[in-house]
């Protein structure tokens, strides 16, 4: 029988298969495959070697210090699933999974496996309770179970696997690993218990258990290219093998295209999608962390350094649509109805509507596909720009704000294409082309 699965696990990537090819090429095989080769060889200084006597497992099940007191209580949650995990330890008896530390376990490493996809940002009632916050909890509480002294686990290590460009471009890597941000959400999990008996039990838990884990446990990313090298380095046949698994990991689980040929996108929609994601694909290549902020803050696009972790950079993205519209460097601010609306209860004037659009980022990237240029203009550019096609448009009726009842869209022009006194702007404005070394720059100034 098992023959009969190994032919359909080998042939899944062929015409004869008969599952997906992601059920084989995927992170948990990935993982599977990495920690067995690690279990053959002798201790090293890499973190994910073995102690002696340690063993590994994958898809186990870490218990939780919020297990329910009830039926339908909402302060609680089940066990953590971990990928995988290496120390000393057996699976308990349960069948489902879970972890059995011994009392005497010098090694718990616990790994996350990532291709493409991100750490969870929350649990059902506790939204802001991250993946990471969450497993170091769970490991906390394996040591509290077996009553385990801490400082006696000589590997004690929490550790996200994923492609090296996840791990340089998505934020949530870059700030759910810090210690301080793991304490503070473990914290305000606990301080959810209002009842003085689960309040002071689970504070006790915090003092004694959670501090002193986090304080010990080495967390941070790897990238799956780096552990690959690694085996390599030491063993170049199983190396090799091993790069080509992670190479069809890879070309089986790209993220989803910004692009859906499903969609049903207005020409306005599309293109905004378009023109972000080249954007975005331009600043990731400069070594930048770039993402669409969530919640939406009225930009389209943040920006972080590796030098600069704690500085956040704006960028509003404009575009037009090289299929349907000829005017390719013609970009425009619009302002809705209902902005206009919430401007005029907020006690503004009409004419702020558009300027408080623009001072949201700090700079705005207008794309001209049809050309592949991009115009990296800092905010106050912006305001130039404006000004200037004021000679050009300003008289007509959609760029006159105010407060008319009905209320229409208005918008300011930011054509490049047209002259005011003589000048062409694409020449007045030449320095910004496809100059993002402005954006970079500016993560330098204070």
């Amino acid at each position: 029988m098992f023959s009969r699965i190994i032919n359909m696990l080998q042939t899944c990537d062929t015409d004869h298969g008969v599952l997906p090819p992601t059920q084989v090429y995927n992170e948990s095989w990935m993982l599977r495959l990495i920690l067995d080769w690690f279990s053959r060889q002798p201790a090293s200084h890499h973190q994910l070697s073995f102690e002696k006597g340690a063993r590994w497992y994958s898809e186990i099940l870490l218990p939780t210090q919020f297990l329910p007191r009830s039926q339908n209580d909402a302060q609680a949650e089940s066990h953590t699933h971990a990928d995988g995990v290496i120390g000393h330890f057996s699976i308990g008896r349960s069948g489902k999974g879970d972890i059995d530390l011994h009392p005497d376990a010098k090694q718990l490493i616990v790994i996350e496996a990532k291709i493409f996809s991100n750490l969870s940002k929350g649990t059902k009632n506790f939204k802001n309770y991250d993946q990471a916050a969450r497993t170091t909890a769970s490991i906390a509480e394996t040591l509290s179970i077996r009553q385990s002294q801490i400082d006696d686990i000589s590997k004690l290590g929490f550790y996200v696997v994923a492609p090296e460009d996840q791990l340089k471009f998505e934020p949530t890597f870059q700030t759910f690993l810090h210690k301080d941000s793991i304490r503070i959400k473990v914290q305000k999990r606990i301080k959810a218990y209002s009842e003085s008996t689960d309040a002071e039990a689970k504070d006790k838990w915090f003092k004694k258990w959670f501090l002193p884990t986090l304080e010990k446990i080495d967390i941070q990313c790897m990238s799956w290219e780096e552990i690959v090298s690694y085996i390599s380095s030491n063993d170049s046949y199983n190396g090799n093998a091993v790069l080509e698994f992670y190479k069809k990991c890879l070309a089986l689980n790209q993220p989803k295209s910004a692009f859906s040929s499903t969609e049903k996108l207005t020409t306005q929609v599309s293109t905004g999608k378009l023109t972000e994601h080249r954007v975005l694909t331009k600043l990731r290549s400069l070594g930048l962390v770039a993402y669409k902020p969530a919640p939406d803050r009225g930009v389209d696009i943040e920006v972080k350094s590796l030098e600069h972790p704690d500085k956040i950079i704006r960028i509003q993205v404009k575009g037009r649509n090289p299929k349907y519209d000829p005017n390719w460097r013609w970009f425009q601010i619009r302002v809705q109805p209902r902005e206009l609306l919430k401007a005029k209860k907020s006690g503004i004037e009409a004419n702020q509507a558009w300027m408080k659009k623009v001072n949201r980022a700090d700079f705005f990237v207008l794309d001209a596909v049809k050309h592949d240029e991009m115009w990296v203009l800092p905010t106050e550019k912006v305001f130039d720009l404006i000004k200037l096609n004021k000679h050009k448009y300003g008289s007509r009726p959609d760029n006159v704000f105010n407060y008319e009842a009905p209320l229409k869209q208005k918008q300011k022009e930011m054509n490049l294409d047209i002259e005011v006194e003589g000048e062409k702007l694409t020449e007045k404005f030449a320095e910004y082309l496809d100059n993002f070394k402005l954006i970079l720059g500016a993560f330098k100034r204070s």
